[in-house]
């Protein structure tokens, strides 16, 4: 939607403070996968901190690429301001991010910010009584299918690194899961911080 000339003037003068924070939640994004890859090192020696390393590393990575989503593709909000929505237009262009960016999934916004749910719909389960809530490590090719009636709340594949967070569970279905490839996420962040630095110099 445009807006009129002085809110594009402003849009032009505080495009920097989201470009800095877009790169910002990029280098956050990479300190959480130094965890991870720390936590799931097979000759790790120091067993001891390795579940907080992985959930830290995880958590941190996951959050940093929804953050950026959240600035990349703002919500409406109730008050359905019309400069959020240029500047948002106004960052994707800043930083060449097309509509067919891994980070502009909703699902994985949608599954952090309503994980409270997600553990509802799966406690609730009672083939769940004796299921993985805490972070499995686990390879992506187990066989077990993708839908939330699964056992599993969520997990890692330490060699992808890909995630997997239990999904929108509707009344009449089972639901599927929503999967995310962490380094396809870090490349795209990569990207992006390339194209920001370059604006800097």
């Amino acid at each position: 939607m445009a807006t009129g000339d002085d809110d594009d003037r402003d849009i032009a003068g505080a495009i920097h403070v989201y470009v800095e924070e877009v790169a910002r939640q990029g280098s956050l994004f990479d300190f959480g996968i130094g965890l991870i890859e720390a936590a799931v090192r097979p000759d790790r020696a120091d067993r001891s901190n390795k579940d907080v390393e992985l959930v830290a590393g995880i958590t941190v990575s996951l959050s940093a690429a929804a953050f950026a989503s959240k600035m990349l593709w703002p919500i409406p909000g109730l008050d359905r301001d019309p400069w959020r929505a240029e500047r948002g237009r106004a960052l994707r262009e800043r930083l060449k991010v097309a509509d067919d960016s891994p980070l502009k999934s909703r699902s994985v916004r949608d599954s952090l910010e309503h994980f409270d749910e997600r553990i509802d719909q799966f406690a609730r389960e009672p083939y769940n009584a004796f299921g993985a809530f805490h972070w499995m490590v686990m390879s992506s090719a187990h066989g077990l299918g993708e839908s939330n009636a699964m056992p599993i709340l969520r997990y890692i594949d330490p060699t992808t690194l890909v995630v997997r967070l239990p999904g929108r569970t509707p009344v009449d279905v089972g639901g599927t899961s929503v999967a995310v490839d962490l380094r396809v996420v870090g490349e795209e962040f990569l990207r992006i911080r390339g194209v920001a630095g370059a604006h800097h110099r």
